[in-house]
């Protein structure tokens, strides 16, 4: 991607974003401004998205997308069987999508992929939201108030489902 594509795709980003875009469509619309530039792997995400979005049963909790460099997409899973189940599935998108990955750019340097995977135990997390709205975690699953018991770290982190 030459440097005059990429400071259109930057503005296109910020344009979308001060208009209130959401999230799915700023990152359909960065992705299909980066595959005309000549990154056709990047349509690949935003369409499994909008497959796990669309498909409530299949364990996916939520995501959110920083569009940038490194953009950075974190997903929640709500167990890590479910995660592997899907993206091994030949029916579903991200199976069909990595073997393309692979034979298009695989090691060759062009693209890079960033995977981790944590399994966390219930009661063995903490996230804190003080004025902002729901983001991260308690986007993909619920918001719980910070009273009592939540009100002290030790607190919250002592109090198990």
């Amino acid at each position: 991607m030459d440097t005059a594509a990429l400071a259109d795709l930057r503005a296109w980003v910020t344009e979308a974003g001060l208009a209130g875009e959401s999230e799915t469509a700023i990152l359909d619309g960065f992705c299909r401004r980066a595959a005309d530039a000549g990154l056709p792997i990047a349509r690949a995400m935003p369409r499994m998205l909008r497959e796990l979005e669309a498909t409530p049963n299949i364990g996916f909790l939520g995501f959110h997308t920083w569009l940038g460099n490194p953009t950075i997409t974190l997903q929640y899973w709500r167990s890590f069987d479910d995660l592997e189940q899907y993206a091994k599935d030949a029916t579903r998108l991200h199976r069909p999508a990595w073997a393309s990955f692979n034979r298009a750019v695989a090691s060759n340097g062009d693209v890079g992929i960033w995977h981790e995977t944590y399994r966390v135990r219930p009661g063995d997390f903490e996230c804190i939201y003080n004025n902002t709205p729901p983001f991260g975690l308690a986007k993909a699953t619920k918001c719980v108030p910070a009273l009592g018991r939540r009100e002290s770290a030790a607190g919250r982190m002592l109090l198990r489902p």
